[in-house]
């Protein structure tokens, strides 16, 4: 449990790094906003949902808690129609969209990528 949860936390750290200014808490991309296909986000198209995705299956795991699995499965759900719908709005705003959709994954990066990518993470202190 604490490898997906440890994996998720970096992920969605790294997605919400990755994204810089274009970060916003709300699906439709801002006027400005500009497509974001490095970092973490060349390992997958969502990196930040998929990293609390992650996260709160391995919490499940490391608590041995099904209220909290169950909550992770209906999470995925709602992240998964949340993300369809962006990727809608996305697709009407960059060209690039539907190419860069077809090559990268929604949520999860493959395991090989995720590992080969860990030396290029930013690392920061938490003190």
């Amino acid at each position: 449990g604490l490898i997906p949860l440890s994996m998720g936390m970096g992920l969605a750290g790294q997605g919400s790094r990755s994204l810089g200014e274009n970060l916003t808490p709300w699906p439709k991309p801002t006027e400005e906003n500009q497509l974001t296909t490095d970092g973490a986000y060349a390992l997958c198209r969502h990196p930040i949902y998929g990293g609390l995705l992650l996260a709160c299956f391995g919490l499940s795991i490391t608590t041995a808690s099904p209220a909290r699995l169950l909550f992770a499965a209906a999470l995925f759900v709602l992240m998964d129609r949340k993300a369809a719908r962006e990727e809608v709005w996305l697709s009407e705003k960059h060209d690039g969209y539907s190419s860069y959709k077809s090559a990268v994954p929604r949520f999860f990066p493959s395991l090989p990528a995720f590992v080969a990518a860990l030396p290029t993470f930013e690392r920061r202190s938490l003190v």
